[in-house]
């Protein structure tokens, strides 16, 4: 039996409704971030807190991890989220998403309305070669590492000590001594070297007044989300001018006794140069450096440590070496225990003059 005009009308209007709303919900779904900020629009570019911005090379990936994101409707979760306060930023130019590094929070902010969604970038940010890898400042999640910053500190002149921590790296830096108590440090800048080393500048500050009276060795605790080699500039100010210094940087080796600030690796040495650190050994042990080249040993020196294990004792001598025809070598430092050796440290060293 045909249908009446009043039914067909009636099925053609459900059938426009239907449409409607799924072009709608079509339309709210396309509304990620992705399309939100329009980061499928142009060259996608992240930047951090340091001033760092680069071109991601690998912007597909970025796009798909950003869109999968999970959208939060968590009110404290919208509350928190503040552009001032995330690690990172993408954007084409025409929006920013920002990350949060700690709690992998993704936000956009479009006017007074703010969207925050969930995802894991961290590993997607690590594998972008010209940018830091996260940079947190403060103490550390790793005490049997950070327990002993306060005395590894104790030196007359600015240094650096960069410890392993599973994938990560746990950095002390200490200002060197100083005359009186309130001294404060900060990272001011952190970048890729042309090595792929990361070059991180620490300001030391003086104190205001009410200052301790008595020497102090301030120092800074450094979290890096990846393990990787560092160049520390330490700059303080003196009679209004910016001073800055080189840290001499240890490498110290997972569960090892020795940290070695001077000499650093790739140092040029001379005929006669200073060796200083700590080392953490038992009353009847010592402590031995011997440098050598390609032909032979070239001098060695016995120290004796101003405190024993558990401590950390302190070093500080000058050591000659004899002239050598060649020009690489390396400094080689050993623990003497009941005349058994055992080689703790091999840095790599090249020679010069006097």
């Amino acid at each position: 039996m045909p249908m009446s005009v009043r039914a067909i009308a009636r099925k053609a209007l459900w059938c426009f409704l239907v449409l409607i709303l799924a072009v709608r919900l079509a339309g709210c779904g396309s509304k990620n971030l992705v399309s939100l900020a329009k980061l499928d629009k142009g060259e996608l570019k992240v930047s951090d807190r340091y001033g760092n911005q680069v071109k991601v090379a690998n912007p597909a990936d970025f796009v798909t991890a950003i869109k999968g994101a999970k959208q939060l409707t968590d009110s404290n979760s919208l509350e928190w989220a503040k552009p001032e306060q995330a690690s990172h930023i993408f954007s084409t130019g025409s929006g920013n998403v920002y990350y949060d590094w700690e709690n992998k929070y993704l936000f956009y902010v479009d006017g007074g309305k703010k969207t925050v969604y969930s995802a894991d970038l961290q590993q997607l940010l690590l594998a972008i070669p010209d940018l830091p890898p996260r940079i947190t400042v403060g103490p550390g999640n790793d005490p049997k590492i950070t327990g002993s910053f306060a005395d590894l500190a104790k030196v007359k002149q600015p240094s650096a000590a960069l410890f392993k921590s599973g994938t990560k790296g746990l950095l002390m830096v200490a200002a060197g001594e100083q005359p009186s108590g309130g001294y404060t440090m900060s990272l001011e800048k952190a970048q890729i070297n042309k090595d792929g080393s990361l070059a991180l500048t620490v300001r030391v500050k003086s104190p205001g007044g009410g200052a301790s009276t008595g020497l102090s060795y301030p120092y800074l605790e450094i979290s890096i989300a990846k393990y990787m080699g560092v160049d520390v500039r330490v700059v303080t100010n003196s009679a209004g001018r910016d001073v800055e210094e080189h840290a001499s940087t240890a490498v110290v080796q997972p569960d090892g006794n020795v940290v070695l600030f001077e000499p650093e690796r790739g140092d040029l040495l001379t005929e006669r140069f200073q060796v200083f650190g700590f080392a953490r050994l038992p009353a009847n042990q010592s402590l031995t450096f011997e440098v050598s080249d390609a032909k032979g040993v070239l001098g060695s020196k016995t120290v004796t440590l101003s405190k024993q294990a558990p401590d950390w004792g302190y070093f500080d001598v000058l050591m000659d070496r004899k002239q050598s025809t060649q020009s690489s070598g390396t400094v080689v430092v050993k623990r003497n225990s009941a005349g058994k050796i055992t080689q703790e440290l091999e840095v790599p060293v090249s020679f010069g003059g006097k």
